[in-house]
């Protein structure tokens, strides 16, 4: 009875680290394609961004274009009217360009993040596989420290 529950136990121990491992492993599977999937959403914020920012560039080309060709219909090309114009339109986009930019770098920010994030569910699975391989460890050792006489061997031996 004593070999054949240590031989179960050793069994049980063996078996419980295998599943832990595999769990670890398909932790680590989930980690690389959660990665994989942030990398893709990153560069279609950057593309979106890019193009937000070309839109924008266009735009205000467009509008100044617009200014000057109804200054010099109206006759007023050249004049101050005209420069406020032009340059109020240039600072709104610059200010719409530096928001996109933010925008952009903040995104870039939560991506580095969630990279961070990955890496420690990846340690956690490592940890948990470790933790079940010292549990099993543990249960043999109990197991042979009962097969043993547990704790009365011990009081017999202390006794004498």
């Amino acid at each position: 009875m004593f070999i054949a529950g240590l031989i179960l136990t050793a069994i049980a121990g063996a078996m419980q680290y295998k599943q832990a491992q595999e769990q670890a492993r398909a932790q680590e599977q989930i980690a690389r394609e959660q990665k994989k999937q942030q990398e893709l959403n990153k560069r279609i914020s950057d593309v979106k961004a890019a193009r937000e920012r070309a839109k924008l560039v266009r735009e205000q080309r467009i509008k100044r274009a617009q200014m000057v060709a109804q200054g010099e219909a109206l006759g007023g090309a050249g004049g101050s009217a005209m420069a406020g114009g032009t340059g109020s339109l240039t600072t709104r986009t610059a200010g719409e360009l530096g928001f996109s930019q933010v925008t952009q770098d903040t995104g870039t920010r939560i991506f580095a993040s969630n990279q961070r994030i990955s890496g420690l569910n990846v340690d956690i699975s490592n940890a948990q596989a470790q933790s079940a391989l010292w549990g099993a460890v543990g249960g043999i050792g109990s197991g042979m420290f009962n097969a043993g006489g547990g704790w009365q061997t011990v009081g017999k031996k202390m006794g004498s």
